[in-house]
């Protein structure tokens, strides 16, 4: 984990921010990203989501900090671990947010989408399913997928 920040510093930090093409954190997603930074998460990535390009919903991407250990079997379990340990600590944050409010749509959720190496995205659970589905449907659940994403970086700002 990165040292937790205050609102301020993590939204300055969050600004000052882009893309490899030098593109700014989408507008739509930037309070989440900086509300997650605020709380110490590493996040390396992120998309509020787009119709016509890319993914059609928000992820923000977390990552382990670079490993200490130089032996490649302890370095890859110190990133395992860090993995894990970030998500224990979302999961929490995340769990205090869904006994706050009343029930989403499932697929509306948050959740982890997994990668190789710890790596992971928080994004709705339906998300994946979402490109498959008729247009009419994607665009009435990217709203629904930002407002959740919205609603949970509103609820992490109020918990610093």
């Amino acid at each position: 984990m990165m040292s937790p920040k205050t609102w301020e510093d993590a939204v300055q930090e969050v600004e000052g921010l882009a893309d490899r093409l030098g593109k700014p954190i989408d507008p739509l997603i930037r309070p989440v990203v900086s509300a997650l930074r605020a709380h110490g998460f590493p996040t390396t990535g992120s998309c509020q989501g787009h119709l016509s390009r890319g993914h059609p919903y928000p992820w923000i991407e977390i990552t382990p900090p670079q490993p200490t250990a130089t032996d490649p079997r302890a370095a890859q379990e110190e990133v395992r671990r860090s993995g894990i340990l970030l998500r224990a600590h979302l999961t929490t944050f995340l769990e205090g947010f869904y006994s706050t409010r009343p029930a989403s749509r499932h697929s509306t959720r948050l959740g982890f989408h997994f990668f190789p190496f710890g790596l992971f995205r928080l994004q709705s659970v339906g998300a994946e399913i979402l490109p498959y589905e008729r247009t009419e449907i994607r665009r009435a659940r990217i709203t629904e997928y930002r407002a959740e994403a919205a609603s949970f970086g509103q609820y992490l700002r109020a918990e610093l």
